[in-house]
């Protein structure tokens, strides 16, 4: 099932979840590695796989998938602008795809933060059809004197996903 949210939306919708503690107001993440970047010239999609340090959660590792839809690509070599285009080599073949575009790519992601699963996770599988991979574990309460982390039931991202961005724009692989 397609979805229509964007990364842009994905981080206005957790902006309203919270506006002093998330959104741009979220804290910086650290360090940012890149694992993998695979495109998928059948699908027009690209996956961005990163792992993400952690300050809060006693420096876990956190990974991040990105699943970008509705992606230009490119086969061989090309003769583009490296303006609009980046570069991929994976197993011997050569792709150029278009820099991913935060109003126009739909995202489909995932992190393994707590933060994400507490606050997103189910509303991003069961609602908004954009979490990558497999439905989020049942989740049961145990104590009900806290009150829910998410009650309006927002589509949104958590700090890692959204700091991201800031990592794929230093890398040179967005347009905005």
């Amino acid at each position: 099932m397609s979805h229509f949210y964007t990364w842009d939306k994905l981080a206005k919708n957790s902006a309203r979840l919270n506006p002093k503690t998330r959104g741009v107001n979220y804290p910086a993440t650290p360090k940012f590695e890149r694992i993998l970047i695979l495109p998928y010239v059948g699908t027009k999609s690209c996956l961005v796989k990163l792992q993400a340090y952690g300050v809060t959660q006693a420096n876990n590792l956190h990974q991040v998938t990105l699943l970008f839809n509705d992606c230009e690509i490119l086969t061989g070599e090309q003769d583009v602008s490296l303006w609009d285009y980046f570069k991929i080599e994976y197993k011997n073949e050569v792709y150029y795809v278009k820099k991913f575009d935060r109003l126009r790519n739909p995202l489909t992601s995932r992190c393994t933060c707590k933060d994400s699963f507490f606050s997103f996770v189910w509303y991003q599988y069961y609602r908004g059809h954009c979490l990558y991979g497999p439905p989020p574990k049942p989740y049961r309460r145990k104590t009900t004197t806290r009150p829910p982390r998410n009650p309006n039931g927002y589509i949104g991202i958590c700090k890692h996903v959204y700091n991201a961005w800031d990592y794929l724009k230093r890398e040179g692989l967005t347009l905005n």
